[in-house]
Parts: structure tokens; sequence; C-alpha cells
């Protein structure tokens, strides 16, 4: 009888012991995100999840990160897998169309309050005013010259207003070992974002050219946009833009321009981030890329721009309270203010989507950004927000071709707007 009570009471406190130690089951949550572990946004975004866990212990990130086209490739994947993930970052465009495509694109607005984020900088997304995901920053300039003024005034160069003023550079600069523009053309879509979808509209006279010619009211065989084509040539025989920009992986560019081994970099707004060096951001001017032969004066100092990509809540996470929830709660400490004056402090974004003040001390990086944005008056289309994914990956393998002397611009024109056209 002794043995049989003992049995019991142990039983009894395995029961009890069981219980203490017993772990509530976690809501995982899946996220993809759009970055690079190597970079500081990647080590943010790391700290951000790790972070986020430890003060919502019932929740599990489970997050997959990639990077540029890789991020495509891998989002794709997954959805194709329909293994679907709860958060995402995406490019309400035709740049994120799998999204569309595979269901996963759900109206985010319910999810933000109003009282927190910035209406008035989020653009609608979809045909009812949907909003896809929470923009990172407002206006996402593509097409951006960075200027390194210091070494402009050791060679006794001046801004340039004209393609003329940069022609006139290369020899100077040249014999002291500078490269005029660092472009990281490796990269199919610098090209298209970047070079090109700032370049479309000086030779067409037209901002919405691109969203028109997709429309079917211009085509990518008329001459205006096979002239900024044949610009490509233009340039890199010129030594105004190096040969070598066709095998410079994405990040050499900035390499470049941080280390004083050229004058410009040609990228993206978001591209001031890399530029930590308090000396070297001072001497930084963000500038639209110069006049070109042709140019009309309406064009003059238009900068391509799009909706910013960002976090959107998918359909996925609206199937489960739990997940929603806790995809609710990571969104909102994303977009928290000392998280987003962070990203504005360090050059990442132009100025903020959610309602807050401007940070007293605002990095000269940060303050140039904003001085660049006020600056412009005529925002252009971007390519790849428009064209399907067949078109634009046959216009990016065309123009490294072009720059190549490899293809001729009615060549690759003639491939875009068949692809373009097709059912």
């Amino acid at each position: 009888m002794r043995t049989r009570c003992l049995l019991i009471v142990a039983l009894a406190l395995g029961l009890v012991v069981t219980g203490v130690n017993a772990e509530t089951p976690k809501t995982v949550l899946k996220v993809i995100t759009n970055t690079d572990n190597s970079t500081q946004d990647g080590q943010d975004w790391r700290t951000f999840v790790d972070q986020f866990e430890a003060k919502n212990p019932d929740v599990d990130v489970q997050d997959t990160t990639a990077y540029g086209e890789a991020y495509h490739q891998k989002a794709r994947s997954l959805l194709a897998a329909r293994d679907f993930p709860h958060i995402a970052f995406i490019w309400p465009d035709a740049r994120g169309i799998y999204f569309k495509e595979a269901g996963q694109l759900v109206d985010n607005r319910p999810f933000m309050d109003k009282a927190v984020f910035d209406y008035s900088v989020i653009p609608p997304m979809g045909p009812n005013g949907e909003v896809w995901e929470v923009p990172s920053g407002a206006s996402n300039f593509t097409s951006v010259l960075f200027c390194n003024t210091a070494i402009l005034k050791k060679y006794g160069l001046k801004e340039p207003e004209t393609y003329a003023d940069l022609v006139a550079m290369v020899k100077p600069l040249k014999d002291a070992g500078i490269m005029v523009i660092s472009m990281d053309g490796s990269e199919g879509w610098v090209w298209n974002s970047c070079l090109m979808s700032g370049l479309i509209p000086r030779f067409t006279g037209d901002p919405a050219w691109i969203s028109k010619a997709v429309a079917g009211k211009y085509h990518f065989t008329d001459a205006n946009f096979l002239k900024a084509l044949s610009f490509i040539k233009t340039m890199v025989d010129d030594g105004v833009l190096p040969q070598s920009s066709m095998v410079t992986d994405y990040g050499t560019a900035l390499t470049n321009f941080l280390n004083g081994k050229a004058a410009f970099m040609l990228d993206g707004q978001w591209r001031a981030n890399g530029i930590e060096d308090p000396a070297l951001q001072k001497n930084v001017k963000m500038l639209p890329f110069p006049q070109v032969p042709g140019e009309g004066k309406a064009m003059a100092r238009s900068v391509s721009a799009a909706i910013t990509s960002g976090y959107g809540i998918t359909k996925a996470a609206t199937q489960d309270p739990k997940v929603l929830d806790a995809a609710k709660r990571f969104i909102r400490a994303f977009y928290s203010e000392d998280l987003v004056a962070q990203r504005w402090k360090n050059g990442t974004i132009v100025a903020p989507t959610i309602l807050m003040k401007e940070p007293v001390d605002l990095p000269p990086i940060a303050l140039e950004k904003t001085r660049f944005a006020k600056s412009i008056v005529t925002l252009t289309d971007v390519l790849d927000s428009f064209l399907k994914p067949s078109a634009n990956d046959a216009l990016n393998l065309g123009m490294q071709k072009i720059a190549l002397g490899k293809a001729t611009a009615a060549e690759v024109g003639a491939d875009v707007e068949k692809l373009s056209r097709a059912k």
C-alpha cells in the first residue's frame, strides 16, 4: 500500500512539474524580407527581430532573408509552393505582381491606425484605393546622381548642368585615376530603374511616357525611345560610363564612390544609407541627371520615382486571428517612431510614412536627401513599375548588350515592343 501511495504521489508530482514546465505553443509568424545580412540594414533587421521576439514571447518569427533579384526568386518559389508568408516585403506595382497572381495581396488599411500612419504620403495602390503594403518611406527616387563635391573642387570642376559637362570631366579625372560615373551594371535592374527610367522622359518629353507606352499610346519602337536607348552606348563611348560597368556587382559602385575612385555614383536615393563617413557626407550632393542633347525644358531636372516598397500583411495572415494579431504587432513595431527615426537618420528613407516630427539631429546625408526631395518639381515613371516581367527582362538584358555593342537600340526596342503586347 505504501509503495502504491508513493507511486501515486510521484505521478502526481510529475504531472504538476510537467504542467509548470510546459510552454504554451507560440504563434508562428512567417516573414520574408528584402535585406542583405552582410550590411548594416541586414544587421539592424536581425536586431529588430530579436527584440520583437523578446517583447512578444508568444510569437516565433520565422524570417527568410534575400536581397535584390534573389529576393524576387525566393518569394516566387515560396508562393509557387504555397508556403505563403504572413508578412512580406512587397513592391505594389509590376515588380511585385507575383503576390497579386498568388492571391496574397490584401488591403492593409484596416490594420493601419490613422493616428499613427500618415495617409497623405501613402498613395493608393489598388483600383479601389487599397494599400497593399506600408511604404518604408515617402517618394522613392530611383535615378539619383550622387556627387562628391570635394573631388570636383580638387580638380577645378563644376557641378554638371549638361551632359557635355560630364564629357569634359573624363580626361582630367581619368588622368587622376578617377572614373566619372560608377554604376553597378552587372544588375539589369540598375540600368532599368537608375539610368533609363531617368533618361526616357528627357528624350520623349513626357513624364508618363512609360506607362502610356505600356497602355498602347506610344510604342517601344518610337524614335525618341530608341534615342534614349542609344544614349547608353554614347555614354560608354564617351568614357562617362566605364565599360567595366557591365561587370560591376551591386555594392561596388558605392565602394568606388566612398574610396574616391569615382566622382559620381548613379543609383537610387536608398544608396545614401551606405554613406556613413560624416566627413564625406558633408561633401555629397544629390543631383538629377544633367540635361541631355535635345532635351525639352519641360523635363529639366526631372527624376524618376516610384511608390516606395515596404512590408505588408498578406492574405495568409488573415486566415488565423492569432497570426493576424501577431502580424499587426510586428508591423506596428517595425514602423515605430524610434526605428523610423533611425532609418531617417541613416539615409534609408527620404521622409517617414508615420506621423512624427523631424529629428533635430539629422546627419548631413539625411538633410541632403530632404533638400533634394524638395528641389524636384517633375517626377517621372519607372520602367519596372509598369513593364510586364518578360518585357522588362528583355529590356534589362538588351541595355547591357547595347553597352557592350552587341545589340542595337532598334533590336532591343523591337523585342520589348513584341513582349509587352504579347497576351
